[in-house]
């Protein structure tokens, strides 16, 4: 179970990182080389060296984990409904 926990936190991570080089790096054209595409690009190969490192059972149900999550998000979108969260009052 912690294995597990780990993989999801190390992914969780990872995908941070790309989300800055993806909003700020491509989408945002910073200048901003060092804080939008290095400091990311060196986050990830820490991050997926320690994610390389988890247990293989860890890696199978992460990964099928992700899979799942990605064939919700695509049905979410075909039906024409987003993946954002409102807040009901």
């Amino acid at each position: 179970m912690t294995t597990m926990v780990t993989f999801g936190a190390l992914t969780a991570y990872i995908l941070g990182h790309v989300s800055v080089i993806v909003d700020f790096g491509i989408r945002g054209g910073s200048r901003k080389i060092f804080v939008h595409w290095i400091s990311p690009i060196i986050g990830i190969v820490v991050l997926g060296y320690a994610l390389i490192s988890t247990s293989e059972l860890a890696k199978i149900v992460g990964v099928c984990w992700l899979i799942v999550g990605a064939i919700i998000a695509v049905v979410l979108r075909l039906k024409g409904r987003t993946l954002e969260t409102e807040d009901v009052v």
